[in-house]
């Protein structure tokens, strides 16, 4: 639960979804990892996962057919769980 809790309270999974560091987040989130991994207690696979799920989910809504068919449901919802802090 330690490495749960550190990593949501950094943000390993959300930096690219905040935008905050534009075309520059994946980099930004890619030299974090760099640095939690090694310490991390196999913690980077979870998040590795997460990420990818994130990805997909993100990519899906933006298609217009299925953001109409899917959007404000559980999947939205799960999406914004996924990259939450």
């Amino acid at each position: 639960k330690f490495f749960h809790k550190e990593a949501a309270k950094e943000g390993l999974v959300a930096i690219p979804y905040d935008s905050k560091f534009g075309e520059h987040s994946r980099v930004y989130q890619a030299c974090k990892l760099f640095l939690f991994i090694p310490s991390g207690g196999l913690y980077g696979c979870p998040l590795a996962m997460t990420d990818g799920a994130a990805f997909v989910l993100r990519k899906k809504f933006s298609d217009p057919e299925f953001k109409s068919k899917f959007g404000n449901s559980d999947i939205e919802k799960a999406y914004h769980q996924l990259i939450s802090r």
